[in-house]
């Protein structure tokens, strides 16, 4: 009686597993990543080199909120080096400094719609090498795919030589 039982359960085990990778309803497989809302500032060259520090005023509803931007120096991708086209070949990258700078703030909250925008520049003294507003428009950033959660608000500012700022 054990013996049958055991099969039993085993070949209804087995047709729930075939089952669940034939379905087309099976669900779609995601991964753990999450996106930041928030918003990039891309300083070109030669400007970036007089900017020591940045600032973002950014208002949505009925609140604002006032940021540093932490900036570190843009890179770009060099050409992939490969040894082969195979599974086990090995092949390298290298990141370029492109002169440039680069920062983001994360805006917990930001939405994907409207948002006034101030940034500011500031360079050794005190006096701003750029002071803009502009209204950005945030879009979703989804690194998983639709429906796997982790989406966040987010819109991208370059700023450039002549110091005029756009959305990216």
């Amino acid at each position: 009686m054990a013996r049958k039982t055991v099969f039993v359960t085993l070949a209804a085990a087995g047709t729930l597993l075939v089952g669940c990778g034939n379905s087309p309803a099976a669900p779609r497989a995601c991964t753990l990543m999450a996106a930041l809302n928030g918003i990039t500032v891309d300083i070109d060259p030669p400007l970036a080199d007089q900017v020591l520090s940045a600032s973002i005023r950014a208002c949505w509803a009925t609140a604002c909120r006032d940021e540093t931007v932490p900036l570190s120096p843009a890179t770009r991708s060099a050409p992939t080096t490969c040894t082969g086209n195979a599974p086990t070949d090995v092949c390298g990258a290298q990141a370029l400094p492109t002169g440039g700078k680069h920062g983001f703030v994360n805006l917990a909250g930001m939405p994907d719609s409207p948002v006034e925008v101030t940034l500011t520049l500031r360079s050794a003294d005190t006096e701003p090498l750029v002071h803009k507003q502009l209204t950005v428009d945030p879009v979703m950033a989804n690194p998983n795919g639709p429906g796997c959660g982790g989406d966040a608000a987010q819109a991208g500012l370059i700023v450039t030589a002549d110091k005029q700022v756009r959305q990216r």
